[in-house]
């Protein structure tokens, strides 16, 4: 008997920046999780959700700026449920 258990999706953040980031948050799905200290070309630590798109509202702190991205809609991009 298999089991019908989902599993987590995955997730990391890189900055991909020449700044900073003094905290970074994300949202994924209602998720909130927040990094401290992003330096250039670092990756966050992995979270896990149950599903999530390619992106997500964001928010990024560095010495000179605030910066948010905020999408208006998902229609037409994958949920990923797994992996």
């Amino acid at each position: 008997m298999g089991s019908c258990a989902r599993r987590p999706v995955y997730v990391r953040f890189k900055n991909d920046s020449p700044e900073t980031f003094v905290r970074m948050q994300a949202n994924l799905m209602g998720q909130v999780f927040a990094f401290d200290s992003l330096w250039p070309g670092q990756l966050t630590r992995t979270v896990a959700v149950d599903d999530t798109y390619d992106y997500c509202w964001l928010q990024v702190v560095t010495a000179n700026d605030t910066l948010l991205f905020r999408p208006i809609d998902y229609v037409g991009e994958k949920l990923y449920r797994s992996g």
